[in-house]
């Protein structure tokens, strides 16, 4: 009767394996990690711009409502006789160019709270209403609670 018996003693290929399986599942969270963050990146900046563009747009109805008292006073006045028409038409021209200012900006706001809604994964239908102003939010402490660890990478 003739039996044989084959037992390895050492493969270095399975360790080769178990080390690259360590890197592999290291690998793995540093990627999870970074999107997570970069997640976070992307919505607070949409967030932020959503808040921005709201801003503007009273900022420029404040101007739109001033530079209307000095056109309707410059216009008044050019009847008068004391300033003249190139006057009118440059104030004119100030006071439009403020209007498609504002204009651009709402569409901009409108995009802005489309691609925050993206960034969220919120449906783009759906109706979002930021409760927070520009005013009361605090860059200084938002910027430090978002301070991460990069040097994974």
């Amino acid at each position: 009767l003739g039996l044989s018996l084959n037992q390895i003693l050492f493969n270095g290929s399975y360790l080769v394996g178990l080390k690259a399986s360590r890197t592999y599942r290291e690998l793995s969270q540093r990627n999870y990690t970074r999107s997570k963050i970069e997640a976070n990146v992307a919505v607070t900046k949409a967030y932020y711009q959503v808040l921005v563009s709201d801003e503007q747009i009273k900022l420029y109805d404040a101007n739109i409502t001033q530079l209307k008292q000095q056109v309707d006073q410059t216009v008044a006045q050019n009847k008068q006789g004391f300033v003249e028409k190139i006057d009118v038409d440059r104030i004119t021209v100030q006071y439009n160019n403020l209007i498609t200012n504002r204009e651009n900006v709402v569409r901009s706001l409108a995009l802005n709270y489309q691609m925050l809604k993206f960034q969220m994964g919120m449906p783009v239908d759906e109706n979002l209403v930021l409760k927070d102003k520009l005013s009361d939010v605090s860059l200084d402490n938002n910027v430090a609670e978002m301070s991460v660890d990069t040097g994974l990478y």
